[in-house]
């Protein structure tokens, strides 16, 4: 119902939709049409089409109120992350369980499994310190970021704790933070994705891997990586669609030690996105984040630039060992997108008003 009303409203003002949401949604359809193709898992593929364009197009409905949708933002971030660690610290064992047929009974709370505390986790900062930046005003950012440092402290995954850690390393240190312009940060996270996933020079990373309790395979990602590249270069083009967990597990999870029922996914966003689309879905992937980067470069050094950069870089690193494919996470790209149109919109008026060049 709302992307119907959406879509009719755009349509009715004759208001075009950003290049970002016209890549992200051709992305998702790429997907669709592969999915339809390869007879795979039709239903969730739509409903992936439906929740991605969604959140892009959400962005282009307020691209004339940027104000009042971080407020907005910011009211559903603080309520995703305090509701959370509120469940989570009135049941530090499980808030609810539900049966998974990779998994078999979990533990969840509010926002589902411990490793999807940072799916929420990781928009809320970036939306929290741009709500900060543009109102003045950093005590919710403060609160919202000692929320989610307690929660991943309390029931963190390794991808948590190292994605929190870098933005406040980066966010706290002025020197590394002057240092990783957006173009710096992208290619620092192209670097670790070939180093770890195509190179595999994973020994430099044993030591962390240590203190987050993960061995040299990435708890078996090592295998899954290596079948999801194979599955890849079969079908570079088209790529294999969205496709049910024992399919997935057909295709991931055989190896010389038998079936791993647990290889429901490529562990890897890149490449999920290159299993489910092929190359097509990778490539469009890879021009979405790029036209962040480049808006990003533009406002450098910014400050709202630099959260945005670090923002990006994180989603980045996430994405070598996790798989994104939620709105709330692809969110980040078109409020970059946004973020970035009204800085530089800002920076012009302000030329034109007071007939000197903004600083």
């Amino acid at each position: 119902m709302t992307i119907t009303y959406i879509i009719v409203h755009l349509l009715k003002v004759r208001k075009s939709c950003s290049i970002m949401s016209i890549l992200a949604i051709v992305m998702q359809t790429w997907i669709l049409i592969s999915t339809i193709v390869g007879n795979g898992y039709i239903s969730e593929a739509f409903e992936l089409l439906l929740s991605i364009s969604y959140t892009f197009l959400l962005f282009d409905y307020y691209n004339k109120q940027f104000v009042l949708l971080l407020k907005l933002l910011m009211v559903h971030a603080e309520l995703c992350v305090h509701i959370n660690l509120l469940t989570l610290l009135i049941a530090p064992d499980g808030f609810l369980s539900r049966s998974n047929s990779a998994y078999g009974m979990t533990q969840e709370w509010f926002l589902g499994a411990d490793a999807y505390f940072i799916m929420w986790i990781s928009p809320a900062l970036m939306i929290a310190w741009i709500y900060a930046y543009v109102f003045y005003n950093n005590k919710r950012a403060i609160i919202i970021s000692l929320a989610s440092i307690i929660t991943e402290i309390i029931r963190g995954s390794g991808t948590g704790i190292v994605a929190i850690s870098i933005f406040f390393i980066v966010m706290l240190l002025p020197i590394i933070k002057n240092y990783l312009t957006p173009f710096r940060s992208s290619c620092i996270g192209v670097i670790i994705f070939l180093y770890i996933i195509i190179f595999r020079k994973s020994k430099i990373l044993v030591p962390i891997l240590d203190l987050l309790g993960k061995d040299w395979t990435f708890t078996g990602r090592l295998t899954i990586w290596d079948s999801a590249i194979k599955s890849i270069i079969e079908n570079p083009i088209l790529g294999y669609g969205v496709l049910t967990n024992d399919n997935m597990v057909n295709y991931l999870g055989r190896s010389l030690n038998g079936i791993w029922i647990g290889a429901t996914h490529c562990h890897c966003h890149f490449l999920q996105i290159a299993f489910q689309g092929g190359l097509v879905a990778f490539i469009l992937m890879g021009i979405i984040i790029g036209i962040d980067v480049y808006k990003c470069s533009k406002l450098w050094p910014n400050k709202i630039a630099k959260i945005a950069g670090i923002s990006i870089a994180i989603y980045m690193i996430m994405g070598i060992t996790e798989v994104l494919s939620f709105s709330v996470t692809y969110m980040i790209f078109p409020l970059v997108n946004l973020v970035c149109d009204w800085r530089i919109n800002s920076e012009i008026y302000t030329e034109r008003k007071t007939g000197n060049k903004a600083i």
